[in-house]
Formats: C-alpha cells, structure tokens, sequence
C-alpha cells in the first residue's frame, strides 16, 4: 500500500462509524455532479524554463510546510491580514534573489532565513511551529528538489519522491490526512504540469475551507450538534471525533466527486477552494498545523 492510499483506507475505516458527519452519496452521484460540471475550471500550467523549475519547487516546498492556521480565534481575524495570500507575497519576495548556481544571488538557505523574519515581522500565528518546519525545509530542500530531477529523468518513482518527503520533512508527515504533502503535489500540477500522471494517487487537500462548501453544497451533511458548535465558533480539539469524520468526509467526498465527473483532483480542489466565500457559515475551528 502506498503512502497515500492509507489516507484513503483511514478515511474509510472513520466514516464506517461516523456519528456527526455523512456523505450524500445519492446527491453526488445526481444533481452533484451537474453543479461541478456546469462550472468552468480553467487549470493554468505554465512552460517553465528548467533552470526556474528547482526555483519552483523549492518556493512550493517552503509555502507548504507552513500553510496552516492562520487565524487568531475567530475565522475571520487574521493580524495585518497574515493569510495564505500574504505568506504567498512574503515568500516571492525572499526568493527574487535565489540562485543555486550564482555565488553573488541567495543560496536556499538566505531564503529561508529572509522568510522567517517576514513571517514575524507580520505577527504570523504558530511561529514557533512554523520556524522548525522552516528548519526542516532548509536542511534538505535540495536534495529533495533533486529527487524530484531524478524523477522527471524517471529515475526514480513517485513513490520514492513521496517517501523521502515524508521522511525528512515530519512536519508533512505528521497530518493523518497527508493535507500539505498532497497540496505540493497538485500545485506543482498546477503551474507547471509536474506530477500529472499522479493525480488519481492524490487525496485532496482537506483542510478547513473546502469541508465547510462541501457541507454548504449538501455533499457532506453534519449532526446538529456539530452545526453548532461550527456557528458558534467553539473550538473543535485536534484529534477529536468531530475533526477526524470532518476531514475524513472531504477526501472521500472528494474522491467519488473525481470519479463521477472524470475531473482530476486538482479540478475538484480548485472548485470548492474558489467557492469558500459562497457562504457566511464560519469554517470549523481547530488549532493544528495539518491545515
């Protein structure tokens, strides 16, 4: 069994004695599946010099391992709008100068250290966490951009890339659902058509956003007491029933979603992420690094 296919096997073995969350099976195989296949989802994948792939790689790699969390106690308070889309703009802007083969430009490392000071500068939360994730990227980033050349080269397998990913960066490794590790993979997909062929191994990304429009849509539905406790803004622990059927729902959701549309996983996370703010409902809350 590979990596990712326990995620898939876990989700399964959740939601057989799930008490607060269920999937509509019925709807997504009928009106579900109408409603995403009516929606135009464009997959941008750009033509990439090589030299600008290890760039990529190694810019996605970082983001990643600190795409979590991001709002103070309440989903809609975030300090100097210390968001995904302000991480994004952080990290371009302390990689403009990155080069691995030019001593005069960054190497990876001045990178990194450039993007930890923009991360508290900007009163990010969970910087302790984020600075040793930070820490596990920049030990072996490059080696594990070279992995992925090797790969392209079909040197090695996806598989291996997978492995090694999850092996020297724990921080990925961590999360039952594999969240930030599958997102890599389908934002690589996404800009510049790496890992294609893979996409059907992928779970989604289940993080807090798309398992509040899979409930809006009505593909997942929750028990009321667990609508509650999402409109009243109480936190919900990590590792609790609530959070683990949550999440559990979204990637197999989202997989029969891919299997009545024959769209790609990719296609499937972008439409529930370009619809997060469809609804008012609150996102659940849980303070944890997986998402």
């Amino acid at each position: 069994m590979s990596i990712f296919e326990s995620v898939f096997k876990l989700s399964k073995e959740v939601l057989e004695n799930a008490k607060d969350v269920t999937i509509d099976y019925d709807y997504i195989n009928d009106k579900g599946k109408d409603l995403i296949l009516a929606t135009d989802l464009p997959i941008t994948k750009l033509q990439i010099d090589t030299k600008e792939i290890r760039k990529l790689i190694l810019k996605e790699l970082t983001l990643d391992s600190i795409n979590y969390c991001y709002w103070y106690g309440s989903c809609n308070f975030r300090f100097n709008n210390a968001g995904a889309t302000k991480a994004s703009e952080l990290l371009n802007n302390s990689f403009i100068d990155y080069s691995r083969s030019d001593p005069a430009c960054d190497d990876f490392s001045v990178c990194i250290d450039k993007f930890k000071h923009e991360l508290l500068e900007n009163r990010f939360p969970l910087l302790e966490e984020r600075f040793r994730h930070l820490n596990e990227v920049e030990i072996n980033g490059e080696s594990f951009a070279d992995a992925i050349f090797l790969y392209r080269e079909e040197k090695v397998t996806f598989d291996f890339i997978v492995e090694n990913m999850l092996w020297y960066f724990p921080g990925f490794a961590s999360d039952l659902f594999l969240k930030r590790a599958a997102l890599f993979f389908i934002n690589l997909y996404r800009v510049a058509g790496l890992f294609e062929k893979n996409l059907s191994q992928l779970p989604v990304a289940a993080d807090y956003q798309l398992p509040k429009v899979l409930e809006y849509y009505g593909f997942i539905k929750y028990s009321e007491e667990l609508k509650n406790i999402i409109n009243k803004e109480i936190l919900i622990p990590k590792g609790s029933r609530f959070e683990i059927e949550i999440r559990a729902a979204t990637v197999l959701a989202c997989q029969k979603l891919c299997e009545v549309t024959n769209l790609n996983i990719a296609q499937i996370d972008i439409f529930f992420w370009g619809s997060r703010n469809i609804t008012k409902t609150p996102f659940h809350l849980c303070a944890t690094t997986d998402y």
